[in-house]
């Protein structure tokens, strides 16, 4: 009865032991499985926060590009304006010419016109002279202008380039 009592014992003994190894590997892989998950969790919080990072540029650019049509759009009336004004200048500018011309030739074909006639027709030759002046100067503006509108338009091109990239890249992250 000893003897069996004692591998009665021994056996005992052994599957303890047995369980306790398992018990022991079990918790070396429940420690793993937490580290790994805590790791898991900290890349979603990084990627999280590289997705919010990504979407306040991504506002950011389209604000800039909204401020940026709004200028364009502000330069291309402006840049309307001109042009209106330009086109009457242009008119004032035929009708004086004509004007001009109508009277150059009365004053070839009167011979007798005094230096009073002369002096009048030196001085209306100054005024167109002088709108002459203006008009060269509104249609610089007006070409000024108009390169000012082709750059805004190219930086807007750029910035809605760049936001379609972010918002390509927010879209990515975010799956």
């Amino acid at each position: 009865n000893l003897a069996e009592a004692l591998q009665a014992r021994q056996e005992v003994e052994v599957k303890l032991a047995a369980r306790e190894a398992e018990v022991a590997q079990a918790s070396d892989a429940s420690a793993a499985t937490v580290a790994l998950e805590k790791a898991r969790a900290d890349e979603l919080e990084a990627r999280l926060a590289e997705v919010a990072a990504a979407a306040s540029e991504a506002k950011q650019q389209a604000e800039a590009i909204e401020a940026a049509s709004a200028a364009v759009a502000k330069e291309k009336a402006r840049a309307d304006e001109l042009g209106a004004n330009l086109a009457e200048a242009l008119q004032a500018r035929q009708e004086v010419e004509v004007k001009l011309a109508a009277r150059e030739a009365e004053v070839a074909q009167a011979s007798d016109a005094s230096a009073a006639t002369v002096a009048l027709e030196k001085a209306r030759a100054d005024e167109l002279e002088a709108r002459l002046a203006e008009v060269a100067a509104a249609a610089s503006e007006a070409k000024q202008q108009a390169e000012a509108i082709e750059a805004a338009s190219a930086a807007v091109a750029k910035e809605k380039a760049r936001a379609d990239e972010l918002g390509a890249n927010l879209a990515e992250a975010l799956q």
